[in-house]
């Protein structure tokens, strides 16, 4: 499970804890990742974009979907392959400001 997912999760729990009006959670900064093969750190709320946007498509958890490398279009967006589960692979295209373009097969 990569940093981003593990925020995503901590996230969840505590919008859950406040509506059960438990004690406020806080979150400490999550570091951006090298994927490899690609333009260096893709910032961790793209990751998280393209896994929310995946994942309902694959029918999976987002949280269960894994960044494998990014590459960046000649029109400045991210172009991020996701391992979606059951030996399937997709490609995610997200702009700067975490906007999903659309995920495809590969």
């Amino acid at each position: 499970m990569t940093h981003d997912f593990r925020r995503m999760a901590v996230g969840r729990a505590c919008i859950l804890s406040a509506m059960a009006g438990l004690a406020a959670c806080t979150m400490a900064p999550v570091p951006d990742e090298d994927l490899g093969g690609g333009p260096g750190p893709v910032p961790a709320g793209l990751q998280v974009a393209c896994a929310n946007g995946a994942g309902p498509l694959y029918g999976v958890d987002p949280d269960t979907i894994s960044p494998l490398g990014v590459d960046i279009t000649d029109d400045n967006q991210y172009a991020m392959t996701l391992d979606v589960g059951n030996d399937r692979q997709a490609v995610c295209t997200v702009d700067s400001n975490g906007n999903v373009i659309g995920v495809t097969d590969m």
